[in-house]
């Protein structure tokens, strides 16, 4: 009986910690992971060929950090008779590692996209796209400390560290492009199709819910120099919601058609959690950014308001051999 209670109490207590876990990761800077974001994205930039990184590191303060990276590269390429529809495909690479015993997810993926050009200027463009991906997901078992049995022997739960998962998602994108500094975007995208389910073994499963998650953005240009960009960011994954909504004011330092030098100030609120401080720059074709969460939920009063600062670059380039569009998307 003892041993049962034992056995059944440290089960409940990992099923709990990996049923949290089996939540997607999540980035502050949402925009400057547009795979990761919504693979209806995918292949959809300037130039033909886009590299992507973000690197987040939170609660330091009061644990050890949860640290994210995610990186990802996506190629675009002109298609149709007229060149003006758009052939997406890209690659994706995140990791998530968090907990004393380094509970580590890795994720590698793959994207496909299609951007159809409607209306009769050409300054529409419906996406659709889908993305699968294979997940591992271990941790280490000798940093794990368990009390003996209550009769003196050594534990004996059978526990794997290892599992690895399959799992699909879905999108779509509406793109208005009325000119160069001015657009309006609307997605949406299905995550986790399929449902995977986490297994360290016995007899329960941390299932991995669908993930529902609506985007929008928008570019306003309020006079030569300077351009809002306001976006926001809903997700519905089981009984976890997220909201996200913000604005970038954007100041040209150039004057160049294709404003290649700009300085971005910005801030977003994540509901009912953090209030996130975002700093931007553009060099020509690449583009760095850092953030800072500032903690505003009931865990404020352990973390002192600290939360976590994300880290993140966005390059865009052109290969001939790629083909050239004649459409301008959005820089981000």
């Amino acid at each position: 009986m003892k041993l049962k209670f034992q056995a059944t109490l440290i089960t409940a207590i990992i099923a709990f910690a990996f049923s949290v876990k089996a939540q997607d990761v999540h980035f502050s800077q949402f925009y400057t992971t547009p795979l990761h974001l919504n693979p209806a994205q995918t292949g959809f930039f300037n130039g033909n060929m886009r590299f992507a990184g973000i690197y987040k590191n939170q609660w330091a303060s009061v644990t050890t950090p949860f640290s994210t990276f995610s990186g990802s590269m996506d190629f675009s390429k002109p298609t149709s008779k007229s060149k003006e529809d758009i052939l997406g495909f890209g690659f994706l690479a995140t990791t998530d590692k968090a907990g004393d015993a380094g509970y580590t997810t890795t994720q590698l993926g793959v994207s496909m996209a299609y951007h159809k050009k409607l209306g009769r200027w050409g300054n529409q463009f419906i996406s659709g796209g889908g993305a699968a991906t294979y997940s591992n997901s271990h941790f280490d078992m000798n940093a794990l400390h368990w009390d003996n049995e209550y009769e003196g022997k050594t534990s004996n739960e059978n526990f794997i560290s290892t599992t690895g998962y399959s799992d699909f998602s879905i999108g779509g994108e509406y793109n208005y492009l009325p000119s160069q500094f001015s657009n309006f975007t609307l997605g949406a995208a299905v995550f986790h199709l399929n449902q995977p389910a986490l297994s360290f073994g016995g007899t329960w499963n941390a299932v991995l819910y669908r993930k529902f998650l609506l985007n929008t953005s928008a570019e306003i240009k309020l006079n030569q120099s300077i351009q809002l960009y306001p976006k926001a960011m809903l997700t519905i994954q089981g009984g976890y919601r997220e909201f996200n909504l913000g604005s970038f004011m954007r100041i040209r330092m150039d004057k160049s058609r294709n404003s290649k030098y700009n300085i971005y100030l910005g801030s977003w609120y994540r509901w009912n959690d953090a209030v996130i401080a975002v700093t931007r720059f553009d060099i020509d074709n690449f583009s760095f950014a850092i953030s800072y969460d500032i903690n505003t939920s009931a865990l404020s009063k352990v973390s002192h308001g600290l939360g976590g600062t994300e880290i993140s670059f966005l390059y865009n380039t052109k290969l001939s051999s790629m083909g050239s569009k004649k459409v301008y998307c959005p820089r981000f």
